[in-house]
């Protein structure tokens, strides 16, 4: 069964179209000058508006058991920070290690 070519903006192969939106997208984020969820929401959008993929395809894409999974550890995560268990945690580490912190911190550049 043989389905039709993927028609995209411009008649740009899919794959390198995808790959470039997909590069650009990673630079963006890496630069840090702009929220990395919008720059990953706009560069699915660019996906979606030149004809990459189909708002139908992206859906069927998405699992929603692991965007559920994430979003309640980020909720755990978050609450738990709040209430400074990971800094309590992380004493009580360092005292039963009976570590003691370094006297003079040496860099490279200094």
């Amino acid at each position: 069964m043989h389905e039709h070519p993927i028609q995209t903006i411009f008649g740009f192969s899919p794959l390198w179209l995808s790959t470039s939106i997909l590069v650009l997208t990673y630079a963006v984020i890496i630069s840090e000058r702009f929220n990395r969820a919008i720059v990953a929401l706009l560069g699915a959008a660019v996906v979606i508006g030149t004809g990459v993929l189909t708002q139908e395809q992206a859906i069927n894409g998405i699992d929603f058991n692991t965007i559920g999974l994430l979003t309640g550890m980020m909720i755990l995560v978050g609450i738990t920070k709040e209430c400074g268990i990971f800094q309590f945690l992380a004493i009580k580490a360092a005292k039963t290690a009976k570590g003691s912190p370094p006297i003079r911190v040496c860099y490279p550049w200094s």
